[in-house]
């Protein structure tokens, strides 16, 4: 009677299909997570759009509180929200100068009259209108995300 002796084959031969298996598996999960990173960057806003949307927002909050504001807490309250939003758009200024340089010139003479004119205590009837005018100017800026 024969006996018959079966090679032992070397490690690598024995596990080669899922090694490469595995690779292929780790280079097709690297290419997915590097097009997702890329398609995730490309849909978010800048930040300056966002900063221009704050500024909007805080805009329409002094549209409302500034004519309620008498004197004291409440108008301190009031410049505060102005002063924040005019702090969003200064943040935004640089981006919305270089990408539509007339309607920021425009936005920041229209922004430093309004501060002007509460820094004067100005009526609320001369102020409102330009804080509204500002305001949709912004909006628009935002939602064509400041294309020209």
């Amino acid at each position: 009677m024969t006996i018959y002796r079966v090679e032992k084959q070397p490690w690598y031969v024995q596990y080669r299909l899922p090694l490469a298996g595995a690779g292929i598996l780790l280079l097709v999960l690297l290419a997915g997570a590097i097009l997702w990173r890329g398609q995730e960057e490309a849909s978010r806003e800048p930040e300056a759009v966002l900063a221009l949307k704050e500024s909007a927002q805080g805009l329409e909050v002094f549209a409302i509180e500034y004519p309620q504001a008498g004197e004291g807490v409440e108008r301190q309250g009031a410049e505060a929200v102005l002063g924040r939003a005019l702090a969003r758009y200064e943040e935004a200024r640089p981006w919305l100068a270089a990408r539509d340089p007339q309607v920021e010139a425009e936005l920041s003479a229209l922004l430093a009259q309004v501060q002007t004119l509460v820094e004067a205590h100005a009526s609320p009837e001369e102020v409102v209108p330009l804080v509204e005018q500002a305001r949709d100017q912004l909006l628009q800026v935002t939602a064509t995300g400041g294309a020209n």
